[in-house]
């Protein structure tokens, strides 16, 4: 993953902005009837700067960013559980099957002849759950 895949989008925003104030500038200074004045056009910037500062959108992408960057969580290894590398008194396994946006129509052989035999031929030989929830 990383930061890569944001760097283009982050130079042209940055092009943008230059672009955008030189034009802006351009055009002041073409008003000659008007005197110029560095502390408005100051101003202008510090406003501009301030309103994307303020944006819900600059601080949720900084955000990912920075998390792109980041080593690994330092919460992670004070909560971490290092798993048993062997079961104590072991039981007949339990094998849990869970189908993700699995369709309990597509086991329907009239609708959709053997779209899933294998998983069909697996259901009607074990216990069946549906509408599971997370505890």
């Amino acid at each position: 993953a990383g930061i890569g895949k944001y760097i283009l989008p982050g130079v042209g925003v940055a092009v943008a902005l230059v672009a955008v104030f030189g034009a802006l500038g351009w055009v002041l200074r073409r008003r000659r009837h008007h005197p110029h004045h560095v502390g408005y056009s100051l101003a202008a910037l510090l406003l501009a700067l301030a309103s994307v500062d303020a944006s819900p959108a600059f601080h949720q992408i900084s955000e990912l960013v920075k998390s792109q960057s980041r080593e690994g969580d330092p919460d992670f290894a004070a909560y971490y559980k290092e798993p048993s590398k062997q079961i104590d008194n072991p039981q007949l396994n339990l094998v849990y099957m869970y189908g993700e946006s699995l369709e309990r129509t597509y086991f329907d052989n009239d609708a959709f002849p053997n779209l899933t035999p294998e998983l069909g031929r697996i259901k009607d030989e074990a216990i069946d759950f549906s509408n599971t929830m997370q505890l």
